[in-house]
């Protein structure tokens, strides 16, 4: 039942942002396939009752930490925002533990999605080579917030880090499969998702993925595969068209600049509140009250990182670290979507992302072969 709900919520999660429901000018979004991650916990939890939460307990209780430390961040901070931001943060927190419950709800089911996920993966390859060659940017829906990623592949994500960040789980999804049970689709998928993660030109993608693979080379005596792969990445990176636009130069400074100017937002509004920080998901809040933001990146900082400490405090910030130490160590690879979730998210905000939450906990936890 549980491998049956996941492939229906999947094929909803390939429709990316297309499946996406927006409130209150775009301060509340709801996802179809959150539908099905609902349905997923409830028929595990009639099934299983409390019993996963008891048989995990050292994650249990990270869970516990954490959730604990953004709730009273929020209560703390109550009186700070209206009756409406409260409302909105609160149903951002119970969204977020929802992912994190059903994370854990996962880890002793055996999954066997293999030939599911290898269907989104060919869906998402399919739309993200249409969106390529015929819809190259995003500036017809500027006015709507998206950046125009001009000559870059985004597919039904809209944002290339998002997008990559994915490409990234299923590039490490196909390597721990291929280590297991080579094969020729195995890699040629491998093949496309390496030349759809250059195509993003996003150099924190490229940088968690070099990374990560040379810790996978460390720990797996120098797999030949990932090794070829590497050099396979170095030669498109040099090959690939790179139209006219700052998108696709690689030593552009202006993403840059920006990032170092959204981190010393961020440290500036932390150090007002360095303990417990301003509750979870009022950043947009108090971003608005600092400065003027008028797109996607409104409700957060460009590092997931930062977004904990700035509404959780060093207190929330701590407790989040605990909590991804004990979930990405229930697998032995596991530290492979450590490493490269991590990295990106000093970034950009992945880690925290639903589409990221979702897609990782049901990749670690796939156990066919």
């Amino acid at each position: 039942m549980t491998n049956f709900l996941i492939t229906i919520t999947l094929i909803l999660f390939s429709l990316g942002q297309l499946g996406r429901l927006s409130f209150l000018d775009q301060q509340i979004n709801f996802y179809l396939y959150e539908v099905g991650v609902i349905l997923i916990l409830l028929s595990l939890f009639i099934k299983k009752k409390f019993q996963p939460l008891i048989s995990n307990r050292q994650l249990t209780n990270a869970l516990i930490i954490f959730i604990s430390a953004l709730l009273l961040s929020f209560m703390i901070n109550l009186s700070h925002f209206n009756s409406t931001q409260n409302i909105i943060a609160g149903l951002y927190i119970i969204r977020l533990l929802m992912y994190l419950i059903f994370a854990v709800y996962l880890v002793n089911q055996k999954l066997k999605i293999y030939k599911i996920v290898i269907i989104f993966t060919v869906v998402t390859l399919i739309v993200g080579f249409v969106q390529y060659f015929l819809y190259p940017d995003l500036r017809n829906l500027f006015y709507d917030g998206w950046d125009p990623h001009l000559f870059r592949i985004f597919g039904q994500f809209f944002d290339t880090s998002i997008a990559g960040a994915i490409y990234g789980l299923l590039f490490l999804y196909f390597i721990q499969k291929g280590r297991v049970k080579p094969n020729k689709l195995n890699i040629f998928l491998l093949i496309l998702l390496l030349l759809f993660i250059v195509l993003t030109f996003s150099r924190s993608l490229y940088l968690a993925l070099i990374f990560t693979s040379v810790v996978y080379l460390f720990k797996n005596k120098l797999s030949k595969i990932v090794f070829y792969l590497i050099i396979m990445f170095f030669v498109l990176v040099i090959i690939v068209p790179k139209p006219s636009g700052e998108g696709v130069n690689l030593t552009r400074m202006f993403s840059i600049d920006s990032r170092v100017e959204d981190y010393k937002v961020a440290i500036n509004l932390w150090s007002k509140k360095p303990i417990f920080g301003y509750g979870y998901n009022h950043i947009r809040d108090i971003k608005n009250t600092n400065q003027t933001v008028d797109n996607h990146a409104a409700s957060s900082f460009h590092s997931s990182f930062l977004n904990i400490l700035v509404t959780g405090g060093v207190v929330g910030l701590v407790a989040y670290l605990f909590f991804l130490f004990k979930f990405f160590s229930l697998r032995i690879y596991g530290v492979y979507y450590g490493v490269f979730l991590i990295i990106m998210s000093h970034f950009d905000n992945i880690l925290l992302h639903p589409f990221i939450l979702f897609l990782t906990a049901i990749l670690l936890f796939d156990i066919s072969q």
